[in-house]
């Protein structure tokens, strides 16, 4: 994530061609202005307002398809950005998968500890239902997404579920140090918006699957 400073004329550069830069500041409103080569493709998406109780609460925006009959496909997306996460949302709800699709959003690494179970929540009265995949921003207030991937790992439930790293870095040796972890794919969001929304939609297409991940519910022996 890139921070600008809250000031008139304060900026950042995105690369070594893309300038972005405060123009002015009116309440909660910020204005901005992008400079960029003609050759590089810019687009625009208005973040949601958020609203003060729902900031530090798990964002639950379920992405369903019509019923089938069949097991839903779980998705957990630990993601901070509201407006990144709604997007993301969008996308698996409009994957043409043969089965029902529920997305559960987390902002921050111990939220999703407690989706997952990993928090002392496993009990024989309340059991959790296991996901059927992870998509996992790198960069989290406090505990970062690499250190998610690592507890995940040796958790002894979940430790087979795949992990796909959406992230904005880009460089190889990030990409390196995630697979090193053991995510299964790493998947930046800088970039063509159509070339991410298509990788998402791999993704979800491959691990939408039945039976690719076994499934049973996560309750202490």
């Amino acid at each position: 994530m890139l921070v600008l400073s809250r000031k008139q004329d304060s900026s950042i550069h995105i690369g070594r061609d893309v300038k972005v830069t405060i123009l002015g500041i009116r309440g909660n409103q910020v204005k901005v202005g992008v400079e960029a080569p003609s050759t590089t493709p810019v687009w625009r998406d208005e973040v949601p307002s958020r609203v003060q109780d729902q900031a530090d609460t798990e964002l639950q925006e379920p992405a369903v398809a019509e019923p089938s009959g069949k097991p839903a496909f779980r998705v957990l997306l630990v993601e901070d950005d509201l407006g990144h996460a709604k997007l993301i949302c969008r996308i698996l709800r409009e994957c043409p998968l043969a089965r029902p699709v529920e997305v559960s959003a987390a902002r921050t690494g111990e939220f999703a500890l407690e989706s997952l179970g990993m928090n002392g929540g496993r009990n024989l009265m309340h059991p959790v239902v296991p996901f059927d995949l992870i998509l996992l921003d790198l960069h989290l207030p406090r505990m970062s997404g690499l250190d998610l991937l690592l507890k995940i790992r040796t958790d002894p439930y979940s430790y087979l579920t795949p992990v796909v790293f959406l992230t904005c870095a880009e460089d190889d040796e990030t990409a390196a140090k995630c697979l090193d972890a053991g995510a299964n794919a790493f998947v930046s969001k800088s970039g063509n918006p159509g070339v991410f929304r298509a990788s998402v939609n791999r993704i979800a297409d491959f691990w939408g699957h039945e039976n690719r991940v076994p499934r049973k519910s996560f309750c202490p022996a």
